[in-house]
């Protein structure tokens, strides 16, 4: 299993799902839930943001859908770069 720094996880199964629902996700970095990351669709336009719990609720539309999250992690003696951006990316197609 690859253990990812940060993770899109739908709670309910996307393909199943039709235009005009909301799919709930949950967001987590280093394996908890992380709040108050903005959660982009493909034009990176804000969808949601996340709650305490690391949960957001994305309105799907027909065709490819595109959701992505960034964290911004401090690096400590790097003479090159402040911190590193993390990015997470998860897209499935809706056809109802």
């Amino acid at each position: 299993m690859i253990d990812s720094r940060l993770d899109i996880i739908p709670l309910e199964n996307p393909f199943e799902l039709k235009t005009g629902v909301l799919l709930p996700i949950r967001v987590l970095y280093q394996g908890k839930p992380i709040s108050g990351v903005d959660v982009e669709g493909g034009d990176h336009q804000k969808m949601s943001i996340t709650d305490k719990e690391g949960g957001a609720k994305i309105p799907l539309t027909k065709g490819h859908q595109l959701l992505s999250v960034s964290v911004k992690e401090p690096l400590k003696n790097d003479p090159d770069a402040d911190y590193l951006s993390i990015t997470s990316t998860l897209t499935f197609e809706v056809t109802k």
